[in-house]
């Protein structure tokens, strides 16, 4: 074992000292115990002082993650303000493309998704 003496300066009795002293901890895993004591003309005085060292094998290190872009705002749709903007969606989910013609005839029938549809059906030759 290395024992190791460590000066404490002198103090008035019944005064509070701090004392510091490293320790070296064991090469195994597991609960590691140690105990000081305060010794002055040869003999030992006061508690003991115990130091409880618990040791484990040190994690695996991991990779950094990769930094992930900022996630871009969906650009708005140019007629996102449109009175009917959500008939218009349906209809061109639905296979009409022409947004301006589709505009025009939501607004001809007050945002009637059904109506605009049977008119543009009515129109294919």
């Amino acid at each position: 074992e290395d024992l190791k003496a460590v000066d404490v300066p002198a103090c008035e009795p019944g005064a509070t000292i701090d004392v510091g002293t490293h320790v070296r901890a064991p090469l195994e895993n597991g609960q590691h115990n140690g105990v000081f004591r305060l010794i002055a003309n040869g003999r030992k005085f006061g508690p003991r002082m115990w130091v409880k060292v618990r040791c484990a094998s040190a994690p695996e290190p991991q990779p950094e993650p990769e930094p992930q872009p900022e996630p871009q705002p969906e650009p708005q749709d140019p007629d996102a303000d449109f009175q009917y903007f959500d008939a218009l969606k349906q209809l061109e989910e639905a296979g009409f493309d022409d947004r301006d013609l589709l505009k025009y005839l939501l607004v001809n029938h007050n945002g009637d998704c059904q109506h605009v549809i049977e008119y543009l059906l009515s129109q294919q030759p």
